[in-house]
């Protein structure tokens, strides 16, 4: 007997995802009558083939059947095996009309307007079928992490630098800002008190008001790493956004839904001058922090009601995008690949700000216990892998840095570790600024992971939770002929330990799971033959 399990809630006293949680708690009540040989389910263990399973469903179930087995994967269910899903028609749908929707539109037992309000009442009160996605683009002059989203009234495409360790977005509001729908907040309003404000007063610096420079209003500290310092001027506000949505579950390019917009995102002004060091035309920067109530991806889960999450998944070409995914899963990349079905988990560490008294860190540390290279583990001094009561030492992840950052004694293990590991033929050459160890390229071989390297390991905080670094981003060429290890040495005399930056994240999914205080990484995407810009929501842009 093949095992089929069939589920099927009333709607919209039970709402999704609550069918999902349901069904995967039915197949784990299965897998338990196999395991529990005593009191087990007699007949299902007389009869049933528990390594024979199927996940059943029509329609609505056919949703179902689909998005429990992605969750599936991620469960340990022996001796019982999901063998497959059978998907009588399944129920798929976003904002943007499908093919087979527009051709059954008046279908006389399901038209269109039936359908709209089935999702209605299936789905959490404010949320629709679609979830949103900035594309990010590598700028190769800054290496910085760039992506667009319209602002202002009329509508003005705005690039910004991607931070996802700021608390707030921030643009010049100085030049060239104009927009009637720009409010600035007022001292002691809701919008000051969910920024964390950290002054109000009026603006004394010109004769006339405008965004950026107003009376009674209130104050905010923007930061912006390729300056290395903060303006502690920055004007809190309201204005209109707009971002693009996408039914993530749709593996084609009718993917994409409708734009959709915040009437009144909470952001900070600058000056000009603060854009210094920013790429070509970028006029801010968008941050992603935790602990921060007007961050973007708490603002956009505010307003569309979804839980705080999203994935980061950053191209190594600067010809070709990545892309942020805001909200939930799953990933689906070409092929129907879901990253989400292979994310490995590591707690977020949560830790005031060390600067700010009234204010969490809006950083993402981990915990990083040791570095193996090629399963040896290296000798370091574990004292720096802890972040201490200054916000100093351990290990955070930036976009704001291009290459991962080690301290220096950290650094030189790792270093020497790592030539000691190389191909004895592949030799040494003079450095190449900012890197300190680099290689002969000739005799290093290429594969479907990249550089043939060493194989670099930063391990979490179990033994078993290891963040895998292969060659293809362990190495970066330089020239024709040279290659070099893809980490700088820290050149500051305070900071983490270890920061992870934006090459060791190219073609590895990052998810941030703020409501659960997680982090998960897919390690390399080469591993599934795919990339960060194989997939459909960002061509053609």
């Amino acid at each position: 007997m093949q095992g089929t399990l069939l589920k099927n809630l009333n709607t919209p006293e039970n709402r999704l995802p609550s069918q999902y949680h349901d069904t995967i708690d039915a197949v784990l009540w299965i897998k338990n009558q196999a395991l529990d040989r005593v009191n087990g389910e007699k007949w299902l263990r007389k009869y049933g083939d528990f390594s024979r399973c199927y996940l059943y469903g029509v329609s609505c179930g056919g949703n179902i059947a689909f998005n429990s087995t992605l969750k599936l994967l991620n469960k340990k269910l022996e001796p019982l095996r999901i063998n497959g899903a059978i998907l009588n028609q399944p129920l798929f749908g976003g904002k943007m009309r499908t093919k087979s929707e527009m051709r059954l539109a008046t279908d006389p037992f399901f038209p269109l307007p039936v359908i709209d309000v089935l999702w209605d009442f299936a789905l959490l009160k404010g949320t629709d079928r679609d979830m949103f996605f900035p594309i990010v683009k590598k700028d190769p002059s800054t290496l910085q992490y760039i992506t667009q989203i319209h602002q202002r009234t009329p509508l003005v495409p705005v690039k910004f630098a991607v931070h996802i360790g700021s608390e707030n977005l921030w643009v010049d509001c100085e030049t060239g800002f104009k927009s009637s729908t720009y409010k600035p907040a007022r001292c002691d309003s809701r919008q000051c008190n969910l920024a964390r404000s950290t002054a109000c007063g009026d603006c004394n610096t010109e004769n006339t008001t405008r965004p950026g420079c107003n009376n009674n209003a209130c104050y905010n500290i923007v930061s912006n790493p390729a300056m290395n310092t903060f303006f502690s001027g920055g004007e809190i506000a309201e204005d209109v956004l707009t971002i693009q949505s996408i039914n993530g579950s749709i593996p084609a390019p009718e993917s994409r839904g409708p734009v959709v917009t915040v009437s009144n995102f909470i952001f900070s002004c600058s000056p000009s001058f603060f854009t210094q060091n920013l790429g070509k035309n970028v006029k801010g920067m968008i941050g992603f922090g935790q602990q921060s109530a007007v961050s973007f991806v708490t603002q956009l889960a505010s307003a569309f009601k979804f839980s705080r999450q999203f994935a980061i998944c950053l191209s190594s070409s600067t010809q070709q995008n990545g892309i942020i995914f805001i909200g939930h899963r799953p990933y689906i990349f070409a092929l129907g690949f879901d990253a989400s079905r292979d994310l490995i988990y590591t707690p977020i560490i949560t830790y005031p700000n060390f600067f700010l008294i009234n204010r969490g860190s809006p950083e993402y540390y981990i915990q990083v216990t040791s570095i193996t290279i090629n399963e040896k583990s290296l000798a370091l001094n574990k004292t720096l892998l802890s972040l201490d009561e200054n916000e100093e030492n351990g290990t955070k992840f930036s976009t704001a840095v291009p290459y991962t950052v080690l301290e220096p004694s950290i650094y030189n293990v790792v270093s020497k570790a790592f030539i000691s590991e190389m191909p004895k033929d592949v030799k040494t050459v003079s450095t190449v600024q900012p890197f300190k160890t680099c290689f002969d390229s000739t005799y290093v071989g290429m594969s479907r992971l990249g550089y043939n390297a060493p194989k670099i390991d930063l391990v979490l905080h179990k033994p078993n939770v290891r963040w895998t670094i292969t060659g293809a981003n362990s190495l970066v060429k330089v020239s024709n002929r040279v290659v070099c290890l893809a980490f700088v040495e820290r050149n500051q005399m305070f900071e983490q330990a270890i920061v992870i930056g934006g090459f060791q994240m190219h073609d590895n999914l990052v998810e941030f799971d703020l409501a659960r205080r997680r982090i998960g990484f897919s390690n390399s995407l080469y591993f599934h033959q795919t990339t960060c810009s194989n997939q459909f929501y960002t061509m053609g842009n």
